[in-house]
């Protein structure tokens, strides 16, 4: 019988991140890429850099991107920085636990597109997007390990109850010894002490 343990690693899942794209010409218009993949397939997190972008909001659909189909929200409106004028925090890192950070009823296990509109409402900057995104996911692995051989105990338990042996041999004259010095107590209260003088029983007193 083979046995084996089960321990979970993350891995990166393919995908294609497209430019950055906007709903309509004019201004003020939605910035936004989107994230595709091969297969609907499993998605536990995503990490990117930010580049001067104040928030973001994540939406998905069942199908690929260039297919005309509604967008249903996942995680709405996400802060990356604290303040949208300030670029102290402007160029951080994100990772998203897509678990914990997404609609509860959204099924991470079967993720076909994404697509990540970016905000940005101060007139500071004036490109605003995100880099390097990559997704990842947690894989199960089972790692096989084969049953070690059951060693004998038997000089084991040999030694062990010859060393009971002793330990009892050692309380049994202990016991005795005990014993003897008791029943010599017992005499020394019954008997007067002239009178043990007198008949010789104790030689030396001192």
């Amino acid at each position: 019988m083979v046995y084996g343990t089960r321990t979970s690693k993350v891995v990166e899942v393919p995908c294609s991140v497209s430019e950055v794209n906007k709903n309509r010409d004019d201004r003020p218009c939605a910035f936004y890429i989107d994230v595709s993949f091969p297969t609907p397939t499993k998605l536990n997190y995503i990490v990117f850099q930010n580049f001067f972008t104040e928030a973001i909001v994540i939406k998905h659909s069942g199908l690929q991107a260039s297919n005309r189909r509604e967008w249903s929200t996942v995680l709405p409106r996400e802060d990356l920085m604290r303040s949208p004028h300030s670029e102290s925090d402007a160029q951080d890192w994100h990772c998203f636990d897509v678990f914990k950070k997404f609609d509860r009823t959204f099924d991470c296990f079967r993720v076909s597109c994404l697509r990540i509109f970016l905000i940005q409402s101060s007139p500071h900057w004036l490109v605003h997007q995100i880099h390097s995104l990559q997704c990842y996911a947690a894989a199960d692995c089972f790692s096989e390990s084969r049953p070690q051989p059951v060693v004998p105990l038997v000089p084991v338990v040999a030694d062990t109850a010859q060393q009971l042996l002793a330990l009892a041999q050692v309380i049994k004259t202990q016991r005795q010894q005990y014993s003897d010095y008791d029943l010599f107590s017992r005499f020394l209260d019954r008997v007067p002490l002239e009178e043990t003088l007198r008949k010789g029983d104790l030689v030396d007193v001192c």
